[in-house]
């Protein structure tokens, strides 16, 4: 049986680093679209929570996660090396706006070479 889905917005609940202790810093800035961005560095694992509620007995849930901000999945050395903004990088509202244009017209390459070049994680 298939229904047309109903979206709706379930809260972050909690955030917890890698050891299961709660992050109230973290889930300050990661539960509403502000300019407090939540910047991690290597190594750091945090786990976000959602109570979206029981699910009746039968009955499966897709999910859809949907966020503000930006996400660096890595940083590879040599796009360090080749880098050619000399400033260091500061959250904001333009830095973003900057962002999302330079992504607008490099996604496609960088898409491509992001395909030749992905590592596989299992």
């Amino acid at each position: 049986m298939t229904r047309d889905a109903s979206a709706r917005s379930v809260p972050l609940f909690a955030v917890t680093d890698r050891n299961g202790k709660l992050e109230i810093t973290a889930l300050a800035s990661m539960s509403a679209p502000d300019d407090r961005y939540l910047q991690t560095n290597p190594g750091q694992r945090f786990v976000a929570g959602f109570n979206a509620g029981r699910v009746p007995a039968g009955r499966f849930r897709t999910f859809l996660l949907s966020s503000q901000g930006y996400y660096t999945e890595w940083i590879r050395g040599s796009w360090v090396r080749e880098a050619t903004v000399t400033e260091p990088f500061t959250p904001s509202d333009q830095a973003i706006l900057t962002a999302m244009k330079k992504w607008g017209s490099t996604r496609e390459s960088f898409e491509q070479r992001f395909l030749r070049a992905r590592v596989p994680v299992q």
